[in-house]
């Protein structure tokens, strides 16, 4: 197990993978990632952000962008309001970036339409802000620790697992298990997410700038303050079978994204 604490997300991405990188497998269990200013991004963090990209692209995988709009709809809300995320996203942008029948989906649809092609959908996320904002209004002892996005599909969690169809795929279905959330005694809001398991080069950054987004959505409806991400990785991997490069190449990502953090100049692999 390996706790990393960090001030954003870049940087946290950033330790935990040079971890990964000098330990003997490039792997390890129960990694946990605290991030105290999620919403935060300072000059060099773009930097890495930058290498990481450059490095994707390069191998022809899904940038860091694509992956953080999986969990959350960024440029829906930026261009349309909560009209984009409740309605936009899933009616219209949705059904052009979903591959198949095979595709098991993105979290932000699960999100917002649950259960999936069912006649009657609800809209956990809705709901559960809702219930934020019914909680914050009321005097006295608040309830901080029920909002969860959780693997069940009632009314008040927001889900993310389908039992009955990820079940069955023993890879490429969701590896994000899990999303709690917390009213903090400051009227901060925790956010802690699950995941089985974490390929940090082709996915890491980009789920923590997604999980990233959506706090600081639900924090715009509710009034809150953006509190502290904290990932559990129950599995990370600097993987080389997540994508079309060798782990010696992985291994010399981490090290240029490190330069650039740095300001040296430096070629991405």
């Amino acid at each position: 197990m390996k706790t990393v604490t960090q001030t954003t997300c870049e940087q946290a991405w950033l330790e935990a993978a040079e971890y990964l990188a000098d330990t003997s497998e490039h792997a390890e269990y129960n990694l946990i990632i605290e991030i105290s200013k999620p919403t935060l991004h300072e000059p060099a963090d773009h930097r890495i952000r930058a290498a990481v990209d450059r490095f994707l692209r390069n191998h022809d995988s899904y940038p860091v962008s694509s992956v953080a709009g999986t969990i959350f709809p960024a440029a829906e809300y930026i261009n349309h309001g909560t009209r984009g995320v409740y309605e936009i996203y899933p009616e219209e942008v949705y059904p052009e970036i979903r591959l198949g029948p095979s595709d098991w989906g993105r979290y932000a649809h699960r999100l917002v339409r649950w259960p999936a092609g069912s006649k009657t959908p609800i809209n956990p996320l809705e709901i559960l802000i809702e219930k934020m904002k019914t909680q914050l209004k009321e005097k006295g002892p608040r309830m901080r620790a029920c909002y969860e996005l959780s693997l069940t599909d009632s009314a008040i969690d927001l889900p993310l697992y389908d039992p009955v169809t990820d079940c069955r795929r023993p890879r490429g279905g969701p590896c994000l298990s899990h999303v709690s959330l917390k009213i903090g005694a400051t009227d901060s809001l925790y956010l802690t997410a699950l995941y089985r398991s974490h390929s940090y080069v082709a996915r890491a950054l980009g789920n923590f700038l997604g999980l990233a987004d959506l706090q600081a959505f639900i924090c715009d409806q509710t009034g809150l303050a953006p509190g502290p991400l904290v990932s559990v990785s129950s599995y990370a991997r600097l993987e080389a079978d997540g994508g079309d490069w060798k782990v010696s190449e992985a291994l010399q990502l981490v090290k240029s994204a490190r330069l650039a953090f740095e300001g040296v100049a430096h070629e991405a692999a």
